[in-house]
């Protein structure tokens, strides 16, 4: 009775959260259609609320917007799959090592800040424009947060843990899988939603700036042409498909913290 009653306020507890969403962005909506009609939004600044999801459903029955989406998506799962090779592997051997992880920290902190449109000009002479661009800015922007996550997790795990482990004569790989990546899940799951987020927020900029296929690139092309519906329909999109990533993840997340308590 106690585990259904938990199950019940946590389901409850699901739907207020989206309920309370939800709210928040048709109050949104209601106020930005309101400004439009007072004329307290000029239409040469943004269209109204109607108008945008207007111009939102001709541009999803395009065939660009969905060869666009593909693009983008593509490359951000390509960028992904790159920064979890690298990134968790290498904070596994950094975080295992205290020597090491204490020397490398500092220069991980002074790269992680610089954001990927300052490697742009190297990576378009080195690449140039299409999918290696977007590709490797994404793989850029969130290996990172795989990396420091990753090793911080591992570089944390319980002494009491690697004991255990050492008097059971747990060789060092089976101490590296079985104890310390086990125990840093959590905080990798942590590190793969912040990285998920980044990379689509790089892939989007790689076309905006850089001209890559893809969302961007399209919202660059309405921008250009000052289709202020087409450009708000798209951004609309672009935040839609954000919010279906991190959720996505953030669900991945919660089933890993979930694991760390039970354990």
């Amino acid at each position: 009775m106690g585990t259904n009653g938990r199950r019940e306020e946590t389901s409850y507890g699901r739907w207020a959260r989206f309920a309370l969403q939800c709210t928040g962005v048709l109050v949104l909506a209601a106020l930005w259609q309101i400004s439009s009609l007072a004329g307290w939004l000029p239409k040469a600044v943004a269209p109204s609320f109607f108008e945008t999801i207007s111009g939102l459903w001709q541009v999803i029955h395009t065939g660009s917007f969905w060869a666009g989406t593909a693009n983008t998506f593509r490359a951000w799962a390509y960028g992904m799959f790159v920064s979890i090779v690298i990134g968790i592997p290498l904070g596994l051997l950094l975080g295992s090592n205290k020597v090491v992880y204490r020397l490398s920290r500092p220069t991980i902190e002074a790269v992680r800040p610089i954001p990927p449109i300052v490697i742009l000009p190297v990576v378009l002479v080195a690449v140039g424009y299409g999918f290696n661009l977007s590709a490797l800015l994404i793989a850029q922007g969130a290996m990172w947060p795989l990396l420091i996550m990753t090793s911080y997790g591992v570089a944390t795990v319980p002494q009491v843990a690697l004991d255990t482990a050492t008097v059971f004569r747990f060789s060092f790989f089976r101490r590296l899988f079985f104890v310390r990546l086990a125990q840093a899940l959590p905080l990798i799951g942590s590190g793969v939603r912040l990285a998920a987020a980044i990379a689509f927020a790089v892939a989007i900029m790689a076309g905006l700036v850089g001209g890559a296929p893809g969302l961007g690139q399209l919202l660059g092309l309405a921008s250009q042409a000052n289709d202020l519906p087409t450009l708000f329909a798209l951004t609309m999109a672009i935040g839609f498909f954000g919010v279906v990533v991190i959720s996505i993840f953030s669900s991945v997340e919660r089933r890993l913290n979930r694991w760390k308590v039970s354990s």
